[in-house]
């Protein structure tokens, strides 16, 4: 695994400046924060514009960014996640720190009501 890793960082790294990682905190179990670790696949500062990508051809992608998504490569630095105990294999997907703080008022509010009573992690699969 660490011949793959040590690949793809570089071919990373070669075709675009800044590093081979992405880091983006996530809110994790009983609502704790956490560093969640990819590779990154889109040029430096992309995410700083708040768009999602779903497909396409994004320019924020790189070539290498857009071979290591179709194949799913882009995830395997969230098994270092999982061996430090942030996250576990089948988990549903951690949600970003801001989204977290809007799922959870909008719970707080549903509850509040005695409308759809469920927790944020059942909200967030719904949400994904």
């Amino acid at each position: 695994m660490l011949p793959l890793f040590l690949i793809l960082y570089l071919a990373i790294c070669i075709e675009s400046r800044g590093g081979g990682f992405y880091r983006q905190i996530r809110v994790g179990e009983d609502g704790k924060d956490f560093t969640l670790y990819k590779f990154r696949s889109m040029r430096v500062g992309a995410d700083a514009k708040g768009l999602i990508t779903v497909g396409g051809r994004d320019p924020r992608i790189t070539k290498v960014g857009y071979f290591i998504r179709r194949y799913k490569l882009d995830e395997l630095p969230q098994l270092i996640n999982v061996v430090i105990g942030d996250m576990s294999f089948g988990d549903s997907v951690a949600l970003v720190t801001n989204d977290h703080d809007d799922v959870v008022t909008l719970n707080q509010k549903w509850v509040s009501h005695d409308i759809f009573p469920f927790n944020y992690r059942d909200l967030s699969i719904r949400l994904m």
